[in-house]
C-alpha cells in the first residue's frame, strides 16, 4: 500500500513537471526551432528569381560575393577584439569593485547604466554626439585639430567606434557577474597571502584568477555566442557603411534579404556562422557538466 501511495506520488509529480516544461517547449519549437528549419530549407530552395533549387547554389553565390568576405573579417575582428576587450576591463573593474571603499555601493549603482538603459537611446544619443555638424565630439576633433574627423564616414574610424560603443554597453553586464563570482571567493584566502606578504598584483594572480578561471571561461564563451548574432549597434551606427564596408554576417543578412530580395543568400549568411557556434556552445555544456 505504501509503495503503491509512493509511485501514485510521483507520477503526479512526474507530469506536474511536464507541464511546467511544456510552455518552454512549445515556445523553444515555434520560436526557434521552426524558424531554424525553415531558414535552412530557405537556404537550399530559394532564389530571388522564384525559381525552386536544390543544392548548394545559394551557399556559393554567397562565398562569392565581395561583401560577405568582407562581412566574414569584420564579424572575426568583432569577436576578436571587442569580446577580449570587453572581458578583460570587466574582471579588472570588478576586481576593483570587489573593495570596500566609501561609496562603494553608489559606484556598482552607477557603472550598469550603460547596460540598464534601453539600448536605442544608447546608440541613437552615441550617433548624434558623432554627428560632423552638429556633433559634441566631432566638435572637439575639430577643435583641435581643425578638420572635420567623420569618425562614422570612413572605416578604420567606424570599426573603432562600433568597438567603442559595444565595449561600453556591454562591460557592465559582464562586471556584475564576475562581482559576484569575486565575492564568493573566502577572504580568509586574501587575508593569509596579505599576511605572507603578497602584493595586490600578486594576489590577483595566484588567488583571484585561478578561483574565477571557470567563470570567466563560461563568460567569454557566452559573451562570443551572443555577440556573432550583434545587429542593432552597426545598423544604427553606419548600416553597414561607409561603402558596405562595416558589416558583419548578422547586417549582411539583413541587407540581402531586404535590400536586394535573395531570402536564400540571406539564411545562406546566418548558417555559415553555425560552425563556430556550435563546438562553442558544446564546449560550454562540457564546461558546467565538468564543475558539477
Amino acid at each position: 500500500m505504501e509503495g503503491r501511495v509512493r509511485m501514485k506520488s510521483v507520477s503526479r509529480d512526474t507530469l506536474w513537471g511536464y507541464a511546467l516544461i511544456t510552455p518552454f517547449f512549445l515556445t523553444f519549437l515555434l520560436l526557434l526551432l521552426y524558424p531554424l528549419i525553415e531558414g535552412i530549407i530557405i537556404a537550399f530552395t530559394y532564389t530571388s528569381s522564384g525559381e525552386t533549387v536544390i543544392g548548394l547554389q545559394n551557399f556559393i553565390k554567397t562565398l562569392n560575393h565581395p561583401e560577405f568576405r568582407t562581412a566574414l573579417y569584420n564579424t572575426i575582428l568583432f569577436l576578436a577584439v571587442a569580446v577580449n576587450i570587453k572581458m578583460v576591463l570587466a574582471l579588472l573593474i570588478a576586481n576593483l569593485l570587489n573593495k570596500e571603499f566609501k561609496g562603494h555601493r553608489i559606484v556598482r549603482g552607477l557603472i550598469l547604466l550603460p547596460w540598464a538603459l534601453p539600448v536605442l537611446t544608447n546608440l541613437l544619443s552615441f550617433k548624434w554626439m558623432l554627428e560632423p555638424t552638429w556633433g559634441v565630439i566631432e566638435y572637439f576633433v575639430v577643435s583641435l585639430t581643425g578638420q572635420k574627423a567623420l569618425l562614422l564616414y570612413h572605416y578604420n574610424t567606424a570599426m573603432m567606434m562600433i568597438i567603442i560603443f559595444h565595449v561600453w554597453r556591454n562591460a557592465p553586464f559582464w562586471t556584475l557577474i564576475f562581482l559576484s563570482g569575486l565575492q564568493s571567493i573566502p577572504k580568509s584566502l586574501y587575508e593569509a597571502a596579505e599576511i605572507d606578504g603578497a602584493s595586490s598584483i600578486e594576489l590577483f594572480r595566484h588567488i583571484t584568477l585561478p578561483q574565477i578561471k571557470y567563470l570567466y571561461i563560461v563568460c567569454l564563451t557566452l559573451s562570443i555566442i551572443w555577440t556573432v548574432g550583434e545587429f542593432s549597434t552597426i545598423w544604427i551606427l553606419t548600416g553597414g557603411g561607409p561603402a558596405a564596408s562595416t558589416h558583419v554576417l548578422a547586417t549582411l543578412a539583413y541587407r540581402f534579404a531586404f535590400d536586394l530580395g535573395e531570402f536564400g543568400m540571406s539564411t545562406a549568411t546566418i548558417l555559415f556562422a553555425l560552425p563556430a557556434i556550435l563546438p562553442l556552445t558544446i564546449f560550454l555544456v562540457q564546461i558546467i557538466e565538468r564543475r558539477e
